[in-house]
């Protein structure tokens, strides 16, 4: 078999989801209780002397921290269902190509966990909001002491809730995800193109980077390519600095607090550009070093570098 088969590529790809389900169950309803309770013993913290809206932003801004986390785990996890003797096994003697079982592995950990992940923020936010819309439901709106609700600034970066009453019981995912998205202040123009081409191959880059991670390393995948990114963002900080250079800049602000000048430098276009092929050298290597996967390997390296 040398020709890519949606139909064993889906076959694949439901072999993993089936061997992983119960466990990945497990940790999403696990995920999903954590995010409830810690999210309602902040509001326990806050609604004494602080608004719902600030409590919102909180959750907003933790949550994103811990969803980007998570994921580049996940991500540089490529391989790690696999990692048994007996799932290696099973898995390298599946009906399909290379590919194929590639490929399945990658929406595996990019896709279907990722997508787990949100639903648990999801699943905890909508708890936190039950009992707290049942709270008032039961015992009235107003608490002695609690600030019950805050009309948000009409601001564009406080999106969906701009210019709108916010109380303790909304949800903060809206927030949660506006923090995920580029920059649309610019809107169609050509910079705001560019600055979400430039969001765009950054995502891919990481991801190709973390799944080389992943794929070449048994132990510390997550640890090991997060040492790898810091270095190359310092060292690519360090050479914009030193030769004043620059992607996307942003001056001009007016007293409603929007910038009226934007700037795209030439490095914009060399980023998006260059970026690009890194992302598809890392995932041909990564390839490359799945394909030659044994089904007994080396202890911290999944690829035996002296065959």
């Amino acid at each position: 078999m040398n020709s890519f088969s949606i139909n064993r590529f889906g076959k694949t790809l439901r072999w993993v989801l089936c061997t992983n389900f119960r466990s990945l169950l497990m940790w999403t309803i696990g995920a999903a209780l954590v995010v409830f309770m810690c999210e309602m013993a902040y509001w326990k913290l806050l609604t004494s002397h602080n608004n719902p809206f600030i409590m919102l932003k909180d959750f907003a801004e933790v949550g994103t921290v811990l969803f980007v986390i998570a994921s580049v785990v996940l991500i540089s996890s490529v391989v790690a269902s696999i990692n048994d003797k007996r799932k290696r096994e099973s898995f390298m003697m599946l009906p399909s190509t290379n590919a194929e079982k590639y490929l399945a592995l990658i929406v595996y950990s990019t896709v279907v966990c990722i997508l787990c992940v949100f639903l648990a923020l999801i699943l905890g936010d909508t708890l936190r909001m039950a009992f707290l819309w049942g709270k008032d439901a039961m015992f009235g709106p107003r608490y002695e002491g609690e600030c019950y609700s805050v009309v948000v600034d009409n601001s564009w970066w406080f999106g969906i809730y701009a210019g709108r009453e916010v109380r303790w019981f909304d949800s903060s995912l809206p927030l949660l995800v506006f923090n995920l998205l580029p920059d649309y202040e610019a809107g169609w123009s050509w910079y705001g193109i560019m600055h979400v081409i430039v969001w765009f191959v950054s995502i891919i880059w990481i991801h190709s980077l973390y799944t080389l991670g992943g794929t070449l390393l048994r132990k510390y995948a997550f640890v090991v390519a997060s040492v790898v990114f810091i270095l190359l963002v310092v060292a690519f900080v360090k050479i914009m600095n030193y030769f004043d250079l620059y992607m996307l800049r942003s001056e001009g602000m007016d007293q409603a607090g929007n910038y009226s000048n934007w700037h795209i430098g030439l490095l914009a276009y060399f980023y998006s550009i260059v970026l690009p092929i890194l992302s598809i050298a890392n995932y041909w290597i990564s390839f490359r070093i799945f394909k030659g996967f044994e089904l007994i390997t080396n202890k911290w390296f999944n690829y035996d570098f002296h065959k």
